[in-house]
């Protein structure tokens, strides 16, 4: 049996609010403070662990994509912008905060788009690899989306 190990107090933890408010940072524990969205990158020995969590007091309403009908070559790599409505009619960036997930990662590769030394981005690429049709979806503050993508 694999042993385990908690490593929480060991990482290295970057925390990224969209407003700088959002949260705090002490001693490794991160503290809600305000409505917004935050993204937790934790690495260790060469191993990176994402999560984005939204602080609200209400859930979205519905998330949107910039654009929903993609159809790539083999090669090709393209972004995705994810935005969630949180009922204010405000459509806020949240794709470097969702999780994402792909049917075939044989065929398209999603990138984070994500500059650990700077700030987090608010898009993701995905990368086509080879002919075929995917499903990705994505999760953010219990919703999900899905959309194809198909490579030629």
């Amino acid at each position: 049996m694999e042993k385990k190990e908690d490593v929480s107090t060991k990482m290295n933890i970057k925390v990224w609010g969209d407003d700088g408010r959002v949260y705090s940072l002490e001693d490794n524990k991160i503290k809600a403070l305000y409505p917004g969205s935050i993204l937790i990158i934790g690495q260790y020995k060469g191993h990176t662990v994402r999560k984005g969590l939204i602080v609200s007091d209400r859930p979205p309403t519905r998330l949107q994509l910039e654009k929903e009908d993609r159809d790539l070559r083999i090669g090709d790599s393209q972004s995705v912008m994810l935005y969630a409505d949180l009922g204010d009619k405000y459509l806020r960036p949240a794709a470097a905060y969702a999780e994402w997930s792909v049917s075939n990662e044989d065929i398209i590769e999603i990138i984070h788009g994500v500059d650990l030394s700077i700030h987090s981005t608010d898009e993701i690429i995905i990368e086509a690899k080879k002919r075929g049709t995917v499903m990705i979806t994505v999760t953010y503050a219990g919703e999900t989306l899905q959309f194809p993508v198909t490579v030629k």
